[in-house]
């Protein structure tokens, strides 16, 4: 007996609302200054240590609760695929890049252990159907999970980079400048929005957010090349505040379509009016590599 996936169908309404946009603004304007703050302790804690012990532990849980998420996501929309093996590999994944950028000399290559993450999770799959003799579902699950170890703790490792690389400084550029700007985009919007960006992936966002979203990056990026965590000058701070802002919006719009074909608003509950972690850092995903190469070009 076969298994053959079903595959959610793509509609213009949600058909599991959750969480998200049922929590009144205030309560959800309260929550995400709550996070922030929080997230800027973390980031001022983890200073403390060159070796970045404080983000590696956040970093590790980020990873399993998206991993975990993105996988419900995914059995939502009709394919099977990861599981705990697959949360288990991604954390591996993250600490062996952390691991190799703080002891180069003796620890796995970052880059190589991305690549290798990428094999691993094309070619397990496969293998492990062909044991098993389950033929439906093989290449579905296969992409499912290359893409999850990839979309996750590869983009992720990113940001360690950057975080070894421009050390707290360079961690709190991307942070700030990414969730600021989606903030902004979520004020301007609500404020002046009426015509929808991607109105079959993401109605309630705008162009008038996306809008606010560059210009509130931009400003940030801007601020922070002119503090004492300068990494850059005014100028390429303001292109780099743009193209961040580009990058988040892709993020964020790619998160929205995966929730949308599995039928629900958020990827979880961690946070009231915020969803779960995947809804957190989908942002800060795609901005992460994109903020490695360029401070690899610009960084004073």
């Amino acid at each position: 007996m076969t298994e053959t996936p079903m595959a959610a169908p793509e509609t213009d309404v949600l058909a599991l609302p959750a969480g998200g946009e049922s929590v009144p603004a205030p309560l959800r304007i309260t929550c995400g200054l709550l996070a922030g703050a929080a997230t800027l302790a973390l980031v001022a804690l983890d200073a403390a240590w060159e070796q970045a012990f404080v983000y590696a532990a956040c970093g590790t849980g980020a990873v399993a609760l998206a991993l975990a998420e993105l996988g419900e996501l995914s059995r939502r929309a009709g394919v099977r695929a990861g599981g705990g093996p697959l949360v288990v590999g991604g954390v591996a994944v993250f600490l062996l890049q952390w691991a190799g950028w703080v002891w180069p000399r003796s620890g796995p290559d970052p880059w190589l252990v991305g690549c290798l993450a990428a094999v691993v999770a094309v070619g397990a799959p496969f293998t492990a159907r062909v044991l098993r003799g389950r033929i439906g579902g093989a290449l579905e699950s296969a992409s499912v999970s290359a893409a999850s170890i990839i979309y996750v703790p590869v983009m992720v490792g990113f940001l360690t980079a950057v975080r070894m690389g421009w050390g707290g400084a360079g961690l709190l550029t991307v942070l700030v400048v990414c969730k600021g700007g989606s903030t902004g985009a979520y004020l301007v919007g609500k404020t002046l929005g009426r015509r929808p960006l991607a109105p079959r992936v993401s109605p309630r966002k705008t162009v008038a957010g996306a809008v606010g979203q560059v210009a509130t990056s931009m400003g940030l990026a801007w601020a922070l090349a002119h503090s004492p965590l300068s990494l850059m000058s005014g100028r390429a701070a303001l292109l780099y505040g743009a193209l961040a802002a580009g990058a988040a919006m892709a993020g964020d719009l790619t998160a929205s379509l995966l929730k949308r074909q599995a039928g629900v608003k958020d990827s979880g509950r961690l946070v009231p009016g915020l969803g779960g972690m995947l809804d957190m850092v989908d942002d800060v995903l795609f901005a992460a590599p994109l903020s490695y190469l360029f401070l690899l070009c610009a960084a004073a």
